[in-house]
């Protein structure tokens, strides 16, 4: 029932306090009403019960509120970054339904990561990072009874999208739109029929009943939070504060809008368009960075919804309902130490428990593909100690007995704290904050000391075994030259050392018989003596010392 024609005919027909629209209502409504040709999401008379039902009575007049948690709710995937919920209720009376102190007709917000429908109160809505609530006071809330208000925030700062503070450096907004700029009574008839219109553009939002623009917020950025959950009532599920007001009846509900980007986490850019698997990049420490990431979420069917989140969550009752899947390229065959990390995202709900590292059993996954039941199995083959873990810091594990095998490696981080942390995609933290292996590769196996192909080996030179040499008579160590010093020999002897420092041992010695007895008694006894230290020496390297030969014949006697 919603197209430009009609909205632009309500606008100037009378109010419900029967004025007409000024220009300036006109103005803003058309400044902040969805584009044109939005897609239909949402279009229910609320005759039959929706997916998301609790409580209440459904006829061919729609949905009848009988308890003060009743409610319904839809989820829209898509970041809606203009669009508009509307909605008619009936019955509406200060004397008969609205009788709280305050009444929450709808609420708008960010779906919490890993949270069923429909959330509590706190922290899911109260702490919500964008959330929109149309309130309407009661006759018990004193002097602002009837007055009504559309009340807006929004502080983006990224998974689990709830948080009590919002961190420095992001932008918080509060802001509150009554009816007429004022906390008068607005008027309410329970015989009349009021249509809301909830619409935003841009930065800018506005809301009117019956045509007639009440009110409006500017948001610091797009509103456009995904996914978007539509609640007809409040979270607070009775409450003395925020309860759905018994008794009046809600009508034609219908929700359009223009799909676009999720509004951009704070003190973080947009993660760009997946284009594949990107190249890897070593980080300055010397790590690589994943070429995969993602969470499989045992409460959705299909892919997980956030890029940037990689969540680990337990039941509390020791199964794991959300792991988180690495993946990284070959590393090398030899490992001396490899450590896997982590980061936390800034906000104080993503600390918890940190979970452990196991093999996950295959790498042939898609991170833009993997669910609950396609996930690949999680090994036995774990490391690390599960422990809790704050915002915004490094998280380490030493994986070095995971490592070995060929192709791509694949880890999964599993844990069963109910609390479980909350930790920076590869898309969402790059290299500083992305998960990183760093790998120190381990010594090649050790082959000896290589061979110099340019130096011949030495070939021991054998003894001739014709002339063996006779072991059985010892030599005389008390005539024995010392081995450690050579012979003094002021002439040209058989001892001459050559250029080399070793002792040039003659193969023969020239004795020609010349002189007197005593003078030919020293040379018998000084080649008796040379005799002894050449047989000696061939025994030990008759390559170095010797002639190439041990000289044959009976051993000398000792004198």
């Amino acid at each position: 029932m919603r197209d430009d024609e009609t909205a632009i005919f309500r606008l100037f027909t009378l109010g419900g306090n029967g004025r007409v629209a000024a220009l300036p209502s006109l103005l803003a409504v058309l400044l902040h009403a969805p584009h044109a040709g939005a897609a239909e999401y949402v279009n229910d008379p609320l005759t039959t019960p929706p997916a998301g039902t609790r409580g209440g009575t459904f006829s061919a007049g729609g949905w009848t509120t009988t308890a003060v948690d009743d409610t319904l709710w839809w989820t829209i995937p898509d970041a809606l970054v203009s669009g508009s919920v509307e909605f008619t209720i009936a019955g509406a009376s200060l004397a008969t339904t609205l009788t709280g102190e305050d009444h929450d007709l709808v609420t708008l917000y960010q779906a919490p990561d890993g949270v069923t429908e429909p959330i509590t109160y706190s922290p899911y809505f109260r702490n919500n990072d964008m959330r929109v609530f149309l309130r309407v006071f009661g006759s018990a809330g004193g002097t602002v009874q009837g007055a009504t208000k559309v009340e807006g925030t929004q502080c983006m700062v990224g998974p689990p999208y709830y948080d009590n503070v919002c961190p420095a450096g992001c932008v918080a907004y509060d802001g509150i739109a009554y009816a007429h700029g004022n906390q008068n009574d607005l008027g309410w008839d329970a015989a009349q029929d009021y249509r809301f219109v909830i619409a935003w553009s841009g930065t800018g939002m506005t809301w009117s009943r019956n045509g007639e623009l009440m009110g409006t917020l500017d948001f610091p950025s797009v509103f456009a939070p995904q996914p978007l959950v539509v609640h007809m009532g409040s979270p607070r599920n009775g409450s003395s504060t925020g309860q759905m007001p018994i008794g009046i009846t809600y009508k034609d509900l219908l929700i359009t809008g223009t799909a676009g980007s999720q509004t951009p986490v704070c003190n973080l850019p947009p993660p760009p368009p997946d284009a594949g698997p990107p190249v890897v990049d070593p980080c300055t420490d010397g790590s690589v960075g994943a070429i995969g990431d993602v969470t499989a979420a045992e409460f959705t069917s299909g892919v997980f919804s956030d890029p940037s989140d990689l969540n680990v969550e337990g039941d509390g009752a020791g199964n794991a309902i959300m792991v988180v899947y690495v993946m990284f390229p070959p590393q090398p065959a030899s490992v001396s130490r490899a450590l896997f990390r982590v980061h936390t995202h800034l906000a104080a709900s993503s600390q918890g428990g940190s979970g452990q590292v196991c093999l996950a059993a295959s790498s042939a996954w898609d991170e833009n593909a993997l669910t609950w039941a396609n996930r690949p199995a999680v090994t036995t083959t774990c490391t690390g100690n599960a422990r809790t873990v704050q915002p915004d810091s490094e998280v380490e594990w030493d994986v070095t007995s995971l490592m070995g095998g060929s192709g791509n490696l694949s880890f999964a981080i599993v844990s069963v704290d109910s609390d479980g942390a909350h930790y920076f995609s590869r898309e969402a933290g790059g290299c500083a904050r992305g998960p990183r292996l760093l790998v120190t590769p381990g010594a090649p196996p050790d082959a000896g000391t290589p061979v110099d192909a340019a130096v011949p080996a030495d070939a021991a030179v054998p003894v001739d075994a014709a002339h063996p040499v006779d072991a059985a008579q010892p030599i005389d160590a008390a005539v024995r030259a010392d081995a450690g010093r050579p012979l003094a020999d002021a002439g040209a002897s058989p001892h001459d050392a050559g250029a080399g420092g070793v002792a040039d041992v003659q193969c023969s010695c020239d004795v020609s018989g010349e002189g007197t007895p005593a003078g030919l008694a020293l040379v018998v006894l000084l080649a008796l003596h040379l005799r002894r230290r050449l047989l000696r020496t061939a025994r030990d390297d008759a390559a170095t010392r010797g002639c190439g030969r041990v000289p044959a014949g009976p051993a000398p006697r000792d004198r």
